[in-house]
C-alpha cells in the first residue's frame, strides 16, 4: 500500500465532547508525511488549516469498496446527504471528506469529481453571491457559504468568516501539518480509513500537545485502532499514564486495548464494533441542525 504524504460550547470538555470524544471514543488516514487515506488526496496535513482543531478525515472510495463497512458507515453518509443536498451533492459523489472546528465553527471539506458549473448554477438560484477570496472563489448566501477550494474539493460552513481564515491559512502555508505536534502524531500513526487529530487535548491529560486515532476493519464486525498522544517530554508521559489509559478505555468501548510509550509518546492499539464507531460520528459531518 502507498502511504502518501456549528458552534461548540463551554469549556474543553463540553467544547470538544461532540468534536472530540465522539470522534476519538466512538471511534475515530492514511499517513506518511502528512497523512492520506489511500485513494485520496485530501489530507490532514495540507487541507486543514493551522488553527482547526478535531480534524476528522473520512476515506469514502476505500468504506465503498467494502461492504461491510459501507454498511456501518451508512449513518456518516446520511449526514453528508443532509449537509451537502442544497448543492446537489450527496455522499455517493465523495471520495472522501474532512471535518473539523475553527473559531468554534464547524467547516466540512468535501472531495469528489464535482460537476462545478452545476453547483455554480444551484448557489446562483439561490441567491447566493461569488467573490475572489485571495484567489479563492467563494459563494455566500443563505444555504450556508461554500469556497471551491480546487476542482474536486469544496469547504462548507455557516460561517463566512471562518472560512476566510481557512483560505487564507491554506494561501499562507500555514496548513495543520506544519504543527510540530500534530506531524508528530501523524507520523506515529497507522494508515486507516478514518482519523482524527487534535491539537487541544489538555482535557485528556496534563501537557498533552497533539492526540490522534486511526482505525482499520479487522473482520465482518471489528475495527482495530491506533492511538497517539504527543508530549514535551517522557517524564510528562509518565505522570500522565492514568489519564491516558483511563481515556482510552473510556466507558467500555474499545476492547484488547494495550499501550507502550516511547520517548514523549503515548500510544495504545484495540479493537471495537465498526457499526458503533462509524455510526457515533454522523453528528460530527452534520451542518446546520
Amino acid at each position: 500500500m502507498d502511504r502518501g504524504d456549528g458552534t461548540v460550547a463551554r469549556g474543553p470538555c463540553a467544547r470538544y465532547g461532540v468534536a472530540i470524544l465522539v470522534l476519538f471514543i466512538f471511534g475515530l488516514l492514511a499517513v506518511a508525511c502528512g497523512g492520506s487515506p489511500e485513494g485520496s488526496d485530501l489530507t490532514i496535513a495540507d487541507s486543514a488549516p493551522r488553527d482547526a482543531e478535531a480534524v476528522g478525515l473520512v476515506d469514502l472510495s476505500v468504506i465503498g469498496e467494502d461492504q461491510e463497512l459501507a454498511l456501518a458507515a451508512d449513518p456518516v453518509r446520511k449526514a453528508l446527504n443532509r449537509s451537502l443536498g442544497s448543492l446537489g451533492l450527496g455522499s455517493s459523489d465523495l471520495t472522501g471528506a474532512m471535518t473539523f472546528l475553527l473559531e468554534n465553527n464547524r467547516i466540512l471539506v468535501a472531495q469528489g469529481p464535482f460537476a462545478l458549473e452545476q453547483i455554480r448554477q444551484r448557489l446562483a438560484d439561490t441567491e447566493h453571491l461569488v467573490m475572489d477570496v485571495e484567489g479563492t472563489e467563494v459563494w455566500f448566501g443563505p444555504i450556508g457559504n461554500v469556497a471551491f477550494l480546487a476542482p474536486d474539493r469544496i469547504a462548507i460552513t455557516s460561517d463566512f468568516s471562518s472560512l476566510e481564515l481557512m483560505v487564507s491559512q491554506l494561501k499562507e502555508k500555514r496548513a495543520l501539518g506544519t504543527s510540530e505536534a500534530i506531524s508528530s502524531v501523524l507520523d506515529a500513526l497507522p494508515p486507516g480509513f478514518y482519523m482524527v487529530v487534535s491539537g487541544d487535548c489538555a482535557f485528556v491529560a496534563a501537557g498533552c500537545r497533539a492526540i490522534g486515532m486511526s482505525f482499520n476493519k479487522k473482520d465482518s464486525t471489528l475495527s482495530t485502532f491506533d492511538f497517539v498522544a504527543v508530549f514535551d517530554s517522557e517524564a510528562e508521559v509518565g505522570a500522565s499514564l492514568q489519564d491516558l489509559n483511563a481515556f482510552v478505555g473510556l466507558q467500555g468501548l474499545f476492547a484488547n486495548v494495550t499501550s507502550q510509550t516511547a520517548g514523549g509518546r503515548f500510544m495504545a492499539h484495540g479493537e471495537g464494533n465498526s457499526a458503533e464507531i462509524l455510526g457515533g460520528l454522523a453528528p460530527e459531518f452534520t451542518l446546520g441542525p
